[in-house]
This record gives structure tokens, C-alpha cells and sequence, in this order.
């Protein structure tokens, strides 16, 4: 038995609570029966088991085995001397050390608490102290009235970790692609940027980011267009698909294109319309050894053809490639025949438009 998610001590306030009602060890099981946010465990106290997610897992499973026996009782208590040994409770469900057996011997009483709400329920295993003693009715008490309280806080502490692998994936997957791409709400603030378009907003030479967190162009007469657009698309593009595109320049006399289209940022278990913005470059040829390798170009072929799309003649290319204008003829009219362009000017568009926008490797050499 392994639960998808284990914290230790999970910053929620609960160890300074269990403090007060003399318990000091606690394994406590979240879960929710739909959205995202599947079961999870959370260990307080126990330090000892922190460094060691088998014991971890054997504490869990004793504490399943408790639950399950009890399954219709909302508060149990009993002695821990009463109840069988971790280590028989344990066995084959979970890998179990003789420390186990001694993690509970510190413990003198201990309790099954839970809370059962339509779509989610809370299940707690709760250890005192022998100083501490028996469970009094009024410690009874107070924890069935803070377990709807800890319900909530596991559960927006669980979506929170759970937003954040998404984000990391998320972020991980789109840092890979060379062209600047974000999500922005309808009022123009960014909800995720990849790599590229971060480091665009930094350079600040066709989209800035205002000191309120949306986002505008350098170019005044562009700003107003562009959030027209990003709310246009991002509101208006839930009812009917709508798609934008602008011209963006900068004062040095380049140019972007962006595009705007309607998508979807999920949280937790909510959705809400937002717009997803793509600027796209001017086209590239830094094609891939991979992908010229894929056309049937041979290694020679594709060292010219990266030269020839760089050059200003194709004798400039034959020099930086070290080899004769004749040759450079040959090399030429071959690529054109694999690749079945028949205008030397049809070359740099035919792998502009195969390059895909991913971020190349450093070649071997660079290595």
C-alpha cells in the first residue's frame, strides 16, 4: 500500500494544534473522491521515519489497517499495548523494520479520528504520550471540531503542490520551444511565460511589463491594440472562436508578428478563459543536422547548405566551407535535387518553413 502523495510536517499548523491535546505523533489520510487531487498521507511528529519511506509507508499501513477496522466509527481510542503488534499488522502490505515496533513504544494511548464530507473525508491516527494519558471528552472535542479545518487546509495545501508540478511540467515542456509563447488573462497579465518570452520581457524591445503586472508594447501605439485584441480573444473568443494577429515594431526598425488565440487555464478545479500569445520571428534556416540528415542530405551537403543560407554569394559560401566554387556548384545543384527546389531563392523559405521553433542543442563541438 503506497499513497500517491507523502508530507512530513507539512507547514499547516497542525503539530502546534495536536501539541495542545497532548499528541505528538499523528498519520493523517486525505482524500478527495473527484478532481485532480487523488489520496494523500501526511506524517506529524516521527522524525525518525523522515529520512526512511518504507518505515513511512509501514507507519501508513498500520494506520489503514486501524481505519479499516473501524471504518463506521467517527472517534476511537484505545491503547497501544492492546492493539496487535505493527510488525504482524504489516506484514506483506508494506516493508517493515524491527524500528517500528519501537517508533510505538513511546506511545501510551492513541485514537482514530475522522471527518466525512459528500466528496472528500479525513482520517487521522492520533498518539499521546503515557504522561499525557487517555483521550478526555473534551480533547475528543476539540479534534472533531478542528478535523473540517484541517480538511481544508490539506486540501488547499494538496491543489497548491499539485499546481505547482503542473507549472514545473508546464514550464519545462514550453522551454523547449524557441518561439515566445505565455498565457494572459483578458486584463493582459501573464498567468505562464516559457523561457523565450521571459527573457523577451527583459530585453523590453517589443513587450514590456507594467508595474500592475499586465502586459503592453514599447511601442505606445501599439499597447492599445494588443490588450483590445488579448481581451477580445480571451472573452469574447469563449462564444465564438476569434484569432488575432499584430505587427509589432520596435524603435530599431525589427519586427514581430504576434499571434493571439483563445485557450484555457485550469486551477485546481476551476477553469477560466484566457488567451494565449505566440510571437513569432522572422523565419529561420538554422536547420538541424537531424532534420537535413532526415531530407537525405549527407554531412558535407548539410555543412554547405548551412553556409550558402548565411552568405551573401555562393562564393562566399564556398570559402567559409573551404572548398572550390565548382564544387560549391555541385554541392548546390545537389540540394536542390533532394529537396526538389528548382529556384535558388525557393531554398531559405523551403527550411524556414521546416525548422520547427525548438531550442537548439549545443552541438557536440560546442560541448
Amino acid at each position: 500500500m503506497i499513497l500517491p502523495g507523502l508530507f512530513f510536517d507539512a507547514d499547516l499548523g497542525w503539530r502546534a494544534f495536536l501539541k495542545t491535546q497532548g499528541v505528538t505523533g499523528a498519520i493523517i489520510s486525505y482524500a478527495r473522491d473527484s478532481g485532480v487531487v487523488g489520496r494523500q498521507a501526511f506524517i506529524v511528529g516521527f522524525e525518525a521515519v523522515r529520512t526512511d519511506r518504507q518505515q513511512a509507508q509501514s507507519l501508513i499501513a498500520y494506520a489503514e489497517h486501524l481505519w479499516e477496522r473501524e471504518a463506521t466509527i467517527s472517534f476511537w481510542q484505545s491503547r497501544v499495548s492492546e492493539q496487535a503488534p505493527v510488525t504482524r499488522i504489516v506484514a506483506g502490505r508494506a516493508p517493515c523494520h524491527d524500528e517500528m515496533a519501537r517508533l510505538l513504544d513511546r506511545f501510551d494511548h492513541m485514537a482514530v479520528a475522522r471527518h466525512v464530507e459528500p466528496d472528500a473525508r479525513m482520517q487521522a491516527l492520533l498518539f499521546r504520550s503515557p504522561a499525557d494519558g487517555a483521550f478526555s471528552p473534551e480533547c475528543r472535542q476539540s479534534i472533531s471540531r478542528v478535523l473540517p479545518l484541517f480538511m481544508q487546509s490539506a486540501g488547499a495545501f494538496v491543489a497548491a503542490r499539485h499546481e505547482e508540478r503542473r507549472a514545473a511540467q508546464l514550464e519545462a515542456m514550453f522551454d523547449k520551444v524557441s518561439m515566445a509563447t505565455m498565457l494572459v488573462d483578458a486584463n493582459g497579465r501573464p498567468i505562464f511565460c516559457n523561457d523565450a518570452a521571459r527573457k523577451m520581457l527583459d530585453e523590453r524591445k517589443w513587450l514590456v511589463q507594467g508595474s500592475d503586472g499586465t502586459i503592453g508594447c514599447t511601442n505606445p501605439a501599439h499597447s492599445k491594440p494588443f490588450r483590445n485584441a488579448v481581451r477580445g480573444v480571451a472573452t469574447i473568443g469563449e462564444i465564438v472562436p476569434t484569432d488575432a494577429v499584430l505587427r509589432l515594431d520596435n524603435e530599431d526598425g525589427e519586427w514581430r508578428l504576434a499571434f493571439i488565440v483563445p485557450a484555457v487555464s485550469r486551477f485546481r478545479d476551476e477553469t477560466s478563459r484566457c488567451a494565449m500569445v505566440l510571437i513569432h520571428a522572422p523565419a529561420r534556416t538554422d536547420a538541424s543536422a537531424e532534420l537535413l540528415s532526415a531530407l537525405g542530405l549527407l554531412p558535407s551537403e548539410q555543412r554547405f547548405l548551412n553556409s550558402f543560407l548565411r552568405a551573401n554569394s555562393l562564393s562566399e559560401a564556398a570559402t567559409d566551407t573551404g572548398v572550390s566554387d565548382e564544387t560549391a556548384r555541385t554541392y548546390l545543384k545537389r540540394v536542390r535535387a533532394k529537396l526538389g527546389v528548382h529556384r535558388q531563392m525557393d531554398l531559405a523559405g523551403l527550411i524556414s518553413r521546416l525548422v520547427p521553433p525548438i531550442r537548439q542543442r549545443p552541438s557536440a563541438s560546442a560541448r
